[in-house]
């Protein structure tokens, strides 16, 4: 329980939305289940179900987590934390759910206020948000709630560092590397590097040149982090193995 999640709204029924997790099952989100604008804490009503399509419509993406899993299959969810709910300002990308780890942190900032989503059940979400990551989100404090919920306006430069982000993220992914945010950012470091004699960071034009990754740089960077991958799980290995090592000398 508690795995995070990304879904998208199938369809709003009473008291209830059922959600498209990318699983065999559907997901089941409760109305109470959900966080409430400006926080409220009280028992749902009859105008909570009437307005249920002004907090999730078919087709809106969420993110959440998975609350429980019943004996039948079913799959309850819930995004009663304010770090959850409707997804904006971003893109969705799908890929290999095995290739996402369950970590302390499935939110994550990588660069500039773009900050991702890994969610386990094989979607990423990288979007474009000033609001600081925290580990808890729960709070009655109203200015906190009202900076998570305001409109935020993205401008072209966050759009293209967007796009680089996706596209770092599906070769990973087709590079069967772990997502997590370490890869991520030694291959935007990597592919930065390259670029940088030829980019201007400050002006949009500039920056639409990094909008497509060169199929030969991807494979020189993709080696290069496997390169590295490999030399640091040897050198955890033989930091390991000296460990055992010498804890057999101290039994001796």
């Amino acid at each position: 329980m508690g795995d995070v999640i990304i879904g998208r709204i199938i369809s709003v029924e009473k008291k209830l939305w059922r959600v498209n997790l990318n699983a065999q099952r559907e997901g089941i989100l409760n109305l109470t289940a959900i966080n409430l604008p400006q926080g409220e804490q009280r028992i749902r009503n009859e105008e909570d179900q009437m307005s249920m399509r002004i907090y999730f419509k078919e087709n809106d993406l969420l993110s959440g987590e998975i609350q429980q899993i019943t004996q039948n299959g079913n799959i309850h969810i819930q995004t009663r934390n304010l770090k959850y709910g409707k997804l904006k300002n971003g893109i969705l990308v799908k890929v290999n759910h095995s290739l996402i780890k369950k970590k302390k942190h499935q939110f994550i900032e990588i660069v500039y206020n773009i900050k991702i989503i890994l969610a386990l059940n094989g979607y990423c979400w990288i979007y474009y948000s000033t609001v600081k990551i925290e580990d808890e989100y729960f709070s009655d404090d109203k200015n906190k709630i009202d900076i998570i919920n305001k409109e935020e306006k993205i401008d072209e430069k966050s759009c293209l560092l967007i796009i680089l982000i996706r596209n770092i993220i599906k070769n990973i992914d087709e590079a069967e590397i772990e997502i997590k945010k370490e890869t991520i950012i030694r291959y935007y470091e990597l592919f930065i590097e390259m670029y940088r004699k030829n980019v201007n960071f400050d002006d949009k034009d500039s920056m639409k040149k990094l909008q497509k990754i060169d199929e030969k740089e991807n494979i020189n960077i993709i080696n290069l982090i496997k390169t590295e991958i490999k030399n640091n799980k040897i050198k955890e290995e033989t930091i390991n193995n000296n460990s055992k090592e010498k804890n057999k000398m101290d039994l001796e």
